[in-house]
């Protein structure tokens, strides 16, 4: 058997899909130490039969995240030569600065468990999948409320990283580059509807130009003119489910945020 297959089985057993942060915080301390242990060194050579390694990542992109007054969406992908079906990571992060507020899992395959241990200060996520997870696609968006700004890669700390239960490389971009509060947003843009299925349109208050993103922080749309007034509309029917980030640059200032394409 596969031993993705066993690892599979092995969470069932023990939780349903979608696990939210308050119930997995009840859970007793026999079932949270299940979760430290798949970082225990010792467990991880059991699962080595995928070829994991440095060139495999799980990639956390600040560069692309999305703030909203003090609450931040961080982006986090993954990026593989090999065939995935298990995401895996831990990292403690500096809670004087920043507070986990939820986990947003947008894979609709993976099954998950997660849980913020206070006593060794460490966050934990552990997934597992049937099918193979898409590569250099948006899997999960952690929530952060923001005690002190601006949030940067330091401020994640000890990250290790898991993918079909193998220890993989990483990578913290940067930093939280938009702090757009979103009133001043509305003031000059609209971009509706949101969730939108198959087009966008946007409204600008001001001459300026529009682009749009994908969770990686690549263009996926060529630049939009908008003429101040006036509404333009962008083809979304090509566009796969999930969180896209825009950003309006106009004569005066820089604007930023995210739409949701749903289907």
């Amino acid at each position: 058997m596969r031993p993705e297959t066993i690892c599979y089985i092995f969470l069932c057993m023990l939780f349903s899909s979608g696990i939210s942060f308050a119930q997995v915080s009840e859970k007793s301390d026999a079932e949270n130490i299940s979760i430290a242990d798949i970082f225990d060194n010792n467990k991880i050579s059991e699962f080595n039969s995928f070829n994991i390694g440095i060139n495999d990542s799980v990639f956390f992109n600040l560069a692309s995240a999305y703030q909203l007054a003090s609450t931040i969406d961080i982006p986090v992908f993954v990026r593989s030569t090999s065939t995935i079906y298990s995401l895996d990571f831990e990292m403690r992060f500096d809670d004087q600065r920043v507070l986990l507020d939820t986990l947003l899992v947008l894979n609709s395959n993976l099954q998950y468990l997660y849980h913020y241990n206070v006593q060794d200060s460490t966050f934990r996520f552990t997934s597992n999948s049937l099918v193979p997870i898409d590569n250099d696609s948006l899997q999960l968006i952690m929530r952060f409320e923001l005690l002190s700004s601006p949030m940067c890669s330091n401020d994640i700390q000890q990250l290790n990283t898991l993918l079909n239960g193998d220890a993989c490389s990483n990578f913290v971009s940067n930093c939280v580059i938009s702090a757009t509060p979103e009133l001043a947003v509305e003031n000059y843009l609209k971009v509706f509807p949101n969730p939108a299925s198959d087009m966008l349109q946007i409204h600008s208050e001001s001459n300026g130009v529009f682009q749009l993103y994908d969770s990686a922080g690549n263009t996926i749309e060529r630049s939009v003119n908008l003429d101040a007034g006036n509404t333009a509309i962008v083809d979304a029917t090509m566009l796969p489910q999930g969180i896209y980030f825009y950003r309006f640059q106009n004569e005066n200032s820089s604007f930023a945020g995210k739409v949701i394409i749903s289907r």
